[in-house]
């Protein structure tokens, strides 16, 4: 089972790609995020996760379809949500 170079390269450079697509997904969502002001990419930011409900409220004001920076958009589900959270908790 002798593992030559070449497979030793192409497994490097894969993850090497892979680090770099990690990365720039990152930096992409602190873009948006912190100078954008894109209220789904700040929930995956250490603002989003900090107090998640500041952006969800923030969210609700902007109304019931928000764009999303891939240009598709978002919607929340508020009725059936309502149905099973009771301030701020799962029932």
């Amino acid at each position: 089972m002798a593992v030559n170079v070449q497979q030793v390269t192409r497994q490097a450079i894969g993850a090497g790609r892979f680090a770099v697509e990690i990365y720039a997904t990152r930096a992409q969502n602190i873009y948006h995020g912190l100078i954008k002001g894109d209220p789904l990419s700040q929930l995956h930011l250490a603002v989003g996760r900090a107090d998640p409900h500041a952006v969800y409220e923030r969210m609700r004001g902007l109304g019931p379809v928000l764009p999303t920076r891939l240009g598709m958009s978002a919607r929340r589900v508020t009725r059936c949500a309502n149905r099973f959270c009771v301030a701020g908790r799962s029932v």
